[in-house]
């Protein structure tokens, strides 16, 4: 890992760490804002319910001193007193049984003599139920009356649970809350611990990527920079850094294309006083040649008839090589004194129509298909130059097809590319193709596959599709023959 990745990694981790206390502080804060409500909600709580037990003793008095009242009256019934005076049991089951049907709350009575057996009993034992007894005198008899009450156990077992839990739960409620701190800070450091540490490896992970990536941006930088235009980085990914990838190898393949541009300008240029001074070496023997043998042929006045018809031979094949000679300087010649490019906004329709205007006869032995682009536009070139290397393609199409036995037919198409400002004329034919051994030299002064010509016209339209800041390729299409491609810049 560079740099630039240890840096991004202790970057994420002051990040996370900062993140981190931050958030204990939070936590913190929480929970002892948390732990303060529970405790005084508690204590309110525990101030309440220990005013029930009271509440209950109360209620327990008021309710013994209700069913003391009760026994009271039961005990003190004229029916009950004239019963046991009398001594007669079923007078006294009739009269309790009376009592038990005005006092709901009573479960049971018991009529008991002096030497306390039982005389008379209403009611029954009951065996899930607490009983609340009283004894009460009947009159001056001698007599007690036995006063039942039911109390259910669930009341008095509430009350004594109750009374249990406040003695019990009150410590147990400030360790509860001592435990709930503790757990909630322990809980939080292991899951933000955790989370630290899945984020650590992952930022780990993403900055080596990243780093990687960026030091092979680096690396390729470097190898650029000592002039290796032959390098290129991966663009798989869609991020920034693939979009920067993608615009360094379109920086770098325009560096290529600049560089392969201005070599071939300088070969040409170098190829321009080649044929310069050819043109002028050649051209100036020309006519003293073509002189001495027409004088030749002039001054002989024999009449060895062998002698002449080889004097005649020669000088018609002289006069031939002579004027095959001169067609060579004028081709030596035009290639050597090309004209700077002077470009201008042109519509490509004119561009065209002047093409075919420049090609008079030629359409009469060929055929060319050209369709005006939908919506017009305009390119940025020298129209005179521009028509001349159309004219070069088109013509070399049709030496192509007609040595292949074929009618030329030439297609012409043009469009324009919105985004990059860059018009796009293709020039398609019928041709043999050129071979993929020999696309890279087809551009080359003086590299010709025809059995006749000079091979200078290619190399003169590249060099005017590059001098206009353009460029030219060539391919086979699927369907066979020749496709050039020419890019140059729109209006």
């Amino acid at each position: 890992m560079g740099r630039f990745g240890v840096k991004l990694v202790i970057l994420l981790l002051l990040i996370s760490s900062s993140f981190f206390f931050f958030s204990l502080y939070l936590v913190d804060s929480a929970v002892q804002v948390s732990s303060a409500t529970l405790r005084g909600y508690v204590r309110e709580l525990e101030s309440e319910l220990r005013t029930v037990p009271p509440l209950y003793r109360e209620l327990f008095r008021a309710q013994k001193l209700r069913y003391d009242s009760i026994g009271t009256s039961v005990a003190g019934s004229p029916h009950l007193t004239h019963a046991v005076w009398n001594r007669d049991p079923e007078e006294m089951r009739q009269a309790l049984a009376l009592s038990m049907s005005d006092n709901e709350e009573v479960e049971r009575l018991a009529v008991r003599d002096p030497v306390e057996r039982l005389v008379a009993v209403q009611g029954s034992e009951g065996e899930q139920e607490r009983r609340f007894r009283l004894f009460k005198p009947i009159g001056a008899t001698g007599w007690t009356l036995v006063v039942e009450f039911a109390i259910t156990r669930r009341a008095t077992e509430k009350f004594q649970r109750l009374v249990r839990k406040l003695d019990l739960e009150s410590p147990h409620v400030k360790k509860t809350d001592q435990k709930l701190q503790r757990y909630s800070l322990v809980s939080f450091l292991r899951f933000f611990g955790g989370a630290m540490l899945i984020v650590t490896i992952v930022g780990l992970v993403f900055a080596r990527r990243f780093s990687k990536r960026l030091s092979r941006l680096s690396r390729a930088t470097k190898r650029v920079a000592i002039g290796d235009l032959d390098v290129a980085v991966p663009t798989r990914a869609r991020d920034e850094i693939g979009q920067l990838n993608s615009a360094f190898n379109e920086m770098v393949a325009e560096l290529r294309r600049n560089r392969a541009q201005i070599a071939y300008l300088q070969k040409i240029s170098a190829w321009q006083e080649v044929a310069r001074r050819l043109a002028h070496e050649i051209k100036n023997p020309l006519t003293p040649i073509l002189l001495a043998v027409q004088h030749a042929q002039e001054k002989y006045d024999g009449d060895d008839p062998t002698y002449r018809k080889l004097l005649d031979e020669a000088a018609e094949i002289v006069h031939e090589e002579v004027d095959g000679l001169r067609r060579l300087v004028e081709a030596f010649s035009a290639f050597a004194k090309l004209p700077q490019v002077q470009p201008e906004n042109e519509r490509i329709s004119a561009v065209v129509d002047d093409l075919r205007r420049s090609l008079g006869e030629l359409e009469d032995v060929g055929d060319i298909e050209w369709t005006p682009p939908v919506p017009e536009f305009e390119i940025n070139v020298d129209r005179l130059l521009f028509r001349r290397a159309l004219v070069n393609l088109v013509e070399n199409a049709y030496q192509a097809a007609q040595e292949s036995g074929e009618r030329p037919r030439v297609v012409i198409q043009a469009r324009r590319l919105v985004h990059s400002g860059v018009a796009l004329i293709t020039v398609t034919d019928n041709g043999p193709g050129v071979p993929d051994e020999l696309r890279d030299r087809v551009f080359d002064p003086y590299f010709t596959t025809k059995g006749s010509g000079t091979g200078l016209g290619l190399a003169i339209v590249k060099k005017i599709v590059l001098e206009h800041g353009g460029s030219i390729d060539v391919e086979t299409p699927p369907e066979g023959g020749s496709r050039f491609t020419i890019r140059v810049p729109v209006a």
